[in-house]
């Protein structure tokens, strides 16, 4: 999952892949939100995005990779905060507890390109959007077939 922001605009836009797993794609999302808060809830909102994505694809064993350590700390070792980051954490705990084997862990963000990339394609959406595979366009294809060669 990965979030990007144009504060030019006042945008936050999210993108996420599933895959096998082999590597393989099986859906890609994003999408396009107003700014919010701050930069870790802009990661959170976008992980709670992926959760959402799966629970409705019916996809119960996850794991999520996400570039930002406070995100991912944030959901691991939550500090019961009110706030709007701990409201979000609080969502993504209990989206995590409808799944049968989630595992959250960061990333370095060049790992994430494809993520970046869905992300930043989102700017040109007002509403949330998916491909599931069958269905790619042919620059996502192209995307991930460069990002699983320069993981292998």
């Amino acid at each position: 999952m990965r979030a990007s922001f144009d504060d030019e605009n006042n945008r936050c836009e999210i993108g996420g892949i599933v895959r096998d797993q082999k590597g393989q794609p099986l859906a890609a999302f994003g999408n396009n939100l107003l700014m919010p808060g701050s930069v870790v809830l802009g990661e959170l909102i976008s992980i709670k995005a992926g959760l959402e994505f799966l629970r409705e694809k019916k996809l119960n064993q996850v794991l999520i990779a996400s570039d930002s350590l406070l995100a991912v700390q944030a959901v691991t070792e939550p500090n019961g905060d009110l706030n709007y980051v701990g409201l979000c954490v609080s969502e993504i705990n209990t989206l995590i507890l409808g799944l049968d084997i989630v595992s959250l862990f960061h990333v370095k963000r060049s790992v994430n390109a494809v993520e970046h990339s869905l992300a930043k394609f989102s700017s040109s959406f007002t509403t949330f959007f998916c491909w599931v595979s069958g269905s790619f366009s042919r620059w996502l294809v192209k995307l991930v077939i460069t990002d699983i060669s320069s993981i292998q």
